[in-house]
């Protein structure tokens, strides 16, 4: 059976520090890992620096951070520019959830039930999200002033589509942590791991950039680089090998190696949407010598060159950690 171990920053909190809610791992990234090795039929080992219990994020709990993918593609394709409306633009965070554009797939499909054709139903929906990103209002409203959608929905069902995506994406908070409670109950000091015994390793994100000042993490890392071992980082979890270790000519143990992690964009609109700062990952990635590839904001984008997995977002957590199960059982 293939053995993986799953390296969980420790928040570090100075005394009479408040802890910031950025601090600690991701927990759908980390939930991620436990379910798709889980389903690998693979054994799993959690570890932390000294052995504690990991600590999750606050800020990755939050709803808007677990709404479905296909709600999020479905809002970025109707708000995306095109040649009949240029001005159009990418969705940020705060539009995506503040601005409940996150509610849009649900209302395609209650105008479907109705009987309003696909065609005028995109068309509805694109002037409403143009008109929401022109005010810098809400899109459920732009939507319910739309004819065509007016015509077929009322104002109360307008509010069902979006109250049922902020339902799902509740429950979806919740099912991480019911996956995560379990498996953090027997965590491991990861000096005491034997890597040779590992078939791969997987770094959960840490959006304080909590693994990244972790010198038993980076270790951890350019140790399992030695041993020709698979490395998923997965988003934050890149600042994590920054440290990893060096080349004979002083070089980054990853230098030239294309890896991605959260955006200046995706930084930015955490910034601006929860006033809360976290690590600048992109940047740090590109200074210590990687050739980044970064994706629109909150879209998945998995990046693998030679040994090193990394990802851009939680949504790519699942699809890293397959293809690193992948590669291991080769």
């Amino acid at each position: 059976m293939k053995s993986y171990l799953l390296v969980v920053a420790e928040p570090k909190i100075g005394s009479g520090e408040k802890p910031n809610p950025a601090q600690g791992c991701w927990a759908s990234e980390a939930a991620c890992a436990v379910e798709e090795t889980a389903r690998a039929s693979a054994t799993l080992r959690i570890a932390t620096a000294s052995g504690t219990r990991p600590a999750v994020s606050r800020l990755s709990l939050e709803p808007r951070f677990h709404y479905e993918l296909a709600d999020l593609a479905f809002a970025a394709a109707i708000a995306r520019p095109s040649a009949r409306h240029p001005e159009s633009s990418s969705l940020s965070l705060v539009d995506l959830t503040e601005r409940a554009f996150v509610c849009a797939r649900n209302l395609a499909s209650a105008l479907r039930a109705r009987g309003e054709t696909q065609d005028k139903i995109l068309e509805a929906l694109e002037r409403a999200a143009r008109a929401a990103l022109k005010e810098r209002a809400g899109f459920d409203a732009a939507a319910a002033a739309q004819p065509a959608v007016a015509a077929r929905l009322g104002v109360a069902d307008v509010a069902e589509a979006l109250d049922a995506a902020v339902r799902g994406a509740r429950e979806r908070g919740s099912a991480v942590m019911r996956v995560l409670e379990p498996a953090f109950a027997t965590v491991l000091a990861l000096r005491d791991v034997d890597l040779r015994t590992v078939d791969g390793l997987i770094v959960a994100g840490a959006p304080a950039n909590d693994a990244g000042t972790d010198p038993d993490v980076a270790d951890a890392i350019g140790r399992a680089h030695a041993l020709g071992k698979p490395i998923a980082l997965l988003s934050y979890g890149a600042a994590a090998a920054l440290e990893a270790g060096r080349l004979g000519d002083g070089r980054w143990l990853f230098d030239g190696y294309v890896a991605t992690g959260p955006s200046a964009d995706e930084r930015d609109q955490v910034r601006e949407a929860m006033s809360i700062d976290v690590a600048d990952t992109e940047t740090l990635l590109k200074n210590r010598g990687a050739v980044v590839a970064t994706a629109a904001p909150w879209t998945p984008n998995v990046r693998i060159d030679r040994n090193l997995i990394s990802t851009q977002n939680y949504l790519s957590a699942s699809a890293a950690v397959s293809r690193l199960l992948g590669r291991a059982s080769r």
